[in-house]
């Protein structure tokens, strides 16, 4: 009955527990079997059978080595890129894989590293090093294919993000700074010139003690007036209490059964005859268990009641995150998942 079977777990564990992919394929041919984990099914690293998690894919892919400002440590991003990028990469994949099916009935096994996936997005690193023979070199919030752009300082010690590389964007800002002389430079002319390492430092200390001198407002302003880009850098605070998406409902309440009523991020997407939805958080380890197992697979309190004495099937462990909340009456939202 089932359509896609997923895990995370380093290779060989499904196989040892006789569900792998070959296992399943014999009882249904059309299944899709996912595998992510950390480095893939095979490999050193998959022979060395390394656990993985999020840090572990930043640092081991380079991007937390390129995340930094020279000379310093290098820097974890605080979101969790490996984990959320690498579930919707590995999601379009299994979306392929079922319009696939639809039109041949067959499935498919698909086997996915969270490290490569990290690599994807380090899209012109790879090519730079092979045009250059060298390792690009950190260099915090300045952009190393671009100039200028980068993270400048205002007068009152917030930070604004410009970018000027268009050869009308570039004139614009320097008509804002009061320095139209610059768009001629030879230094500065055309953006071959201004991508050399000597000329980019130039021009971005002068854009620089510029900004320094005006508030982040004022820059935002002189930006949409002569046509580049520029926007103060928003707090997680500055966010939630945007005009600009809160009029675009990126916010909605969220009524859980479970948790109770509360805002979050929705799914970045409109779409005019399926908007996204959500009907409640993630759940619990195990939230689903009987209900899958009764509802869908046909089991009996008494066969369930095996599977948990045996190990075969668990719950959530005592651990904040993977746990119903303390609080939890130990019936609100169970019957949500039939709705």
């Amino acid at each position: 009955k089932c359509d896609i079977v997923e895990n995370n777990f380093r290779p060989g564990v499904m196989e040892e527990w006789n569900i792998g992919y070959r296992q399943i394929r014999e009882i249904n041919p059309r299944i899709i079997f996912l595998s992510k984990n950390g480095y893939g099914q095979w490999g050193q690293y998959a022979r060395e059978n390394r656990p993985s998690n999020d840090g572990a894919s930043q640092a081991l892919s380079g991007y937390s080595w390129m995340s930094r400002f020279p000379g310093q440590t290098p820097l974890k991003m605080r979101a969790y890129i490996g984990d959320n990028y690498g579930a919707l990469s590995a999601e379009i994949a299994v979306l392929a894989a079922l319009h696939y099916r639809d039109r041949t009935g067959k499935g498919q096994f698909i086997e996915f590293s969270q490290n490569e996936n990290i690599f994807r997005i380090m899209s012109w690193i790879w090519p730079y090093i092979q045009l250059s023979g060298e390792s690009p070199r950190p260099t915090g919030n300045r952009d190393a294919c671009i100039c200028p752009a980068d993270t400048f300082r205002c007068i009152d010690d917030t930070f604004v993000a410009l970018a000027a590389p268009a050869p009308d964007e570039f004139r614009g800002l320097c008509q804002a700074m009061g320095r139209p002389e610059l768009a001629e430079d030879p230094r500065f002319k055309d953006h071959a010139a201004r991508l050399q390492e000597e000329n980019a430092v130039a021009i971005l200390k002068i854009i620089a003690d510029w900004v320094r001198t005006k508030r982040a407002d004022e820059i935002e302003r002189l930006a949409e007036e002569y046509g580049f880009a520029a926007t103060h850098l928003y707090t997680a605070k500055d966010l939630v209490e945007n005009e600009h998406f809160n009029a675009r409902d990126l916010r909605p309440e969220i009524n859980d059964p479970l948790l109770g009523k509360y805002r979050n991020y929705d799914f970045p997407v409109k779409m005019s005859g399926t908007p996204p939805q959500t009907k409640w958080s993630v759940r619990p380890v195990g939230w689903d268990n009987e209900y899958i197992l009764k509802t869908l697979l046909g089991k009996t309190d008494a066969e369930i009641r095996r599977l948990y004495e045996c190990g075969a099937l668990g719950k959530w462990k005592d651990v904040q995150g993977r746990r119903p909340p303390p609080d939890w009456d130990g019936k609100s939202g169970l019957n949500t998942t039939q709705g």
